[in-house]
């Protein structure tokens, strides 16, 4: 998949974000709900060993991650919208923020 490069196309595309990112949210708290318990004490408790095996969990826990996922490309693309620069990189992000 091509990333997009025009300003219009990238707010098209934060929009799809962020219509992700509600459906993922909305999925997690279903999860939350469920158990008792909100999605990053429960990651944590994932990561160290405290809970069973359940195919559940790991479906929670792909949830959890996208939601990382998304809202860092969400971030990103606003940052990229806001500075009004098209381009990408690290060394690029790295002048913008010592401004």
């Amino acid at each position: 998949m091509t990333e997009p490069t025009d300003h219009a196309s990238l707010r098209e595309y934060l929009k799809r974000l962020e219509d992700n990112l509600r459906a993922v949210k909305r999925r997690l708290k279903r999860f939350e709900d469920e158990y008792g318990m909100d999605s990053e004490a429960f990651y944590a408790k994932l990561q160290n060993a405290e809970l069973d095996e359940r195919i559940e969990y790991a479906e929670w826990a792909g949830e959890h991650e996208m939601l990382k996922r998304l809202t860092k490309q969400r971030d990103e693309l606003k940052q990229r919208l806001q500075g009004g620069s098209l381009r990408s990189g690290a060394g690029e992000q790295g002048r913008k923020n010592s401004r």
